[in-house]
């Protein structure tokens, strides 16, 4: 199994992997937190601007690692299979649901402030419309909910083609990403067919990335726009 040094090697190895064909208009949206220092070298590599693409995972009431949705702006989405396979009741998913949602709401706030009260489509702002290629990049994608989450803001742009751009991913993310409202590519530098995944297995250095820590890194190093929603 491929580990990674940590995300931005991860997003180093991803973009030599996207440099081997040519976006010439492509706009990199970042999923924050982990999201960020993935796509910061693959923007730079490819000279492309750098904006971020709001959405969270719900975690499991219990087991947090463990992702049973995903929150965007304005929109819920609820992986019934696992609800079903972790005896995880309505209740409880509604309450993790509220939990992310607010996570998600503050995010906003911490790292995009100038663009005020959220739009129900996150995206609108931040990618222009119909633009040629996004994108879209994860530190890695487990159970594929929280990029088929963004991708339901980025469809809202009718961007001419998507781009999910992870340096890992499951099986069951595979199967997820196929529902998307909008057709997209999967650009992934492993696959992992394990039952059991974690992203965090496969990176030696896997921190928790807070907001403040994922604000700085943007504005250090997005050397297009001091906003991300402008």
């Amino acid at each position: 199994m491929l580990k990674f040094r940590n995300r931005t090697e991860a997003g180093q190895l991803l973009a030599a992997l996207l440099s081997r064909h040519s976006y010439p208009d492509a706009t990199v949206a970042a999923i924050p937190n982990g999201g960020v220092p993935v796509a910061i070298p693959l923007a730079l590599h490819l000279d492309a601007p750098l904006k971020l693409c709001f959405a969270a995972k719900i975690p499991h009431p219990r087991l947090p690692i463990i992702g049973l949705g995903a929150v965007s702006l304005g929109r819920t989405l609820c992986n019934h299979d696992y609800l079903t396979k972790l005896s995880v009741s309505l209740a409880d998913f509604r309450q993790s649901a509220r939990h992310a949602n607010h996570i998600l709401l503050r995010r906003v706030r911490n790292l995009a402030p100038s663009h005020g009260k959220p739009e129900r489509n996150g995206a609108a702002t931040a990618i222009p419309n119909r633009a040629s290629t996004i994108i879209l990049v994860d530190d890695g994608l487990a159970t594929g909910y929280t990029a088929l989450a963004a991708i339901n803001q980025l469809a809202a742009c009718q961007p001419q083609h998507v781009i999910v751009a992870a340096p890992v991913c499951s099986r069951y993310a595979i199967a997820t990403l196929k529902r998307a409202p909008i057709p997209v590519t999967l650009v992934v530098l492993q696959y992992d067919t394990a039952l059991s995944f974690l992203v965090d297995d496969h990176y030696a250095e896997f921190p928790a990335l807070s907001d403040k820590e994922t604000s700085r890194l943007y504005r250090q190093q997005n050397p297009y726009d001091n906003d991300p929603h402008r």
